[in-house]
């Protein structure tokens, strides 16, 4: 039985988009389905799978939980890649840090 890919995160277009403003290249997977993440960018000469989520939100007792957390598609999808690990990204914060580590990974 042929599942259909999943939804997108509500975030997903604005985290697309920070990727492009920034000058990574980005190609949407999300449509895939199966676990695959949901953006391929590259930048600064690396390429990085990337996995949208939705961004924490704060409990009663003050402490945060993640609104949405990884499938079990998603997580064996993770699981069996051999390549690099992919990165979750929930804001656009976290949008500019990978950029920045990317940018300077070899300067390290």
């Amino acid at each position: 039985m042929v599942r259909c890919a999943m939804g997108r995160d509500a975030n997903h277009a604005t985290i697309k988009r920070a990727f492009e403003r920034s000058g990574a290249t980005v190609v949407d997977l999300h449509t895939i389905g199966g676990g695959v993440p949901d953006l391929l960018i590259g930048f600064a000469g690396a390429d990085v799978l990337v996995e949208i989520k939705l961004p924490t939100r704060k409990l009663r007792d003050g402490k945060t939980s993640p609104r949405s957390t990884l499938s079990r598609r998603q997580v064996g999808w993770h699981h069996s890649w051999r390549g690099c690990s992919p990165a979750v990204v929930r804001t656009e914060e976290d949008v500019e840090e990978l950029l920045d580590l990317l940018a300077t990974r070899d300067q390290r």
